[in-house]
């Protein structure tokens, strides 16, 4: 069984997390971290985040 990462912030969690932990999060992403890219459906997910869109 997988970790609950929900409340996680990718950008510090990537390197210890595996894959299939990260998938519901980054599923239909919503926001981009402008510090490292990483893109996530929700902002609390990121240290930077920035919606994406027009």
């Amino acid at each position: 069984m997988g970790k609950d990462l929900k409340d996680t912030v990718l950008c510090k969690a990537v390197k210890d997390a595996q894959v299939k932990d990260l998938i519901p999060l980054v599923r239909d992403a919503k926001f981009i971290c402008e510090k490292c890219g990483r893109a996530a459906a929700s902002k609390k997910n990121l240290c930077s985040p920035k919606k994406l869109g027009k």
